[in-house]
């Protein structure tokens, strides 16, 4: 692996600048059509999008002021380790997250509209004002993730851990909790569970 003066990890001198060079012309979207396409005979995706997301959101980055435009299309993290990221205001597009680390994630205002992330590990993460609409996060950890005025509406959340999670303000429409864990979890005062999907297996915060 090298890592060249732009600070990118590469298989070869001089990855960086052509990537750089190619975002340049169309700056206003930063669109990942494939991550493993972008990292061509990169042995460690991850590793080479945690070294451009930390290049493209540095003070001197001409594309720090575009980062809520940016795109993650295609991209495979399944696996992937991205504990503590900021993805905040990234969408994500048709982007499979299964069984990805995102612990203490900061998605907060993220468009994750019909992502796959299932069996995904977000204990502590933040997706408040997140767009995640139709979302698959069946099995996933979810334990203290702060929900707050976040779109669930159609949400997959079948038998996932939402211990501690706090809904108020959230979205959820028609999102389907069956089997999932709620213990602990905040909610609005007036919050109707008759909106959503839920069945006998379904737990449940105690009455306050």
């Amino acid at each position: 692996m090298y890592q060249d003066a732009e600070g990118f990890e590469a298989a070869e001198p001089g990855f960086g600048s052509r990537v750089t060079a190619a975002l340049s012309r169309n700056s206003e979207v930063f669109l990942f059509a494939q991550l493993y396409d972008l990292g061509r005979g990169i042995d460690e995706p991850t590793s080479f999008f945690r070294s451009m997301l930390r290049h493209l959101s540095r003070s001197s980055s001409p594309f720090r002021d575009y980062r809520r435009r940016w795109v993650l299309e295609r991209a495979n993290f399944d696996g992937a380790e991205l504990a503590n990221f900021d993805f905040s205001g990234i969408r994500f597009g048709t982007t499979t997250m299964r069984e990805a680390n995102l612990s203490r994630a900061n998605l907060a205002g993220a468009d994750l509209h019909g992502a796959k992330m299932f069996r995904a590990f977000l204990e502590g993460a933040d997706l408040s004002r997140a767009v995640a609409r139709r979302v698959d996060l069946r099995e996933a950890n979810l334990r203290a993730c702060s929900f707050i005025l976040c779109d669930l509406s159609g949400a997959l959340l079948q038998d996932a851990d939402l211990r501690g999670a706090d809904f108020r303000g959230a979205n959820l429409l028609l999102a389907d909790l069956r089997g999932a864990d709620l213990r602990g979890a905040r909610f609005d005062q007036d919050f109707d569970r008759t909106t959503l999907v839920s069945d006998d297996a379904t737990q449940w915060p105690e009455p306050v």
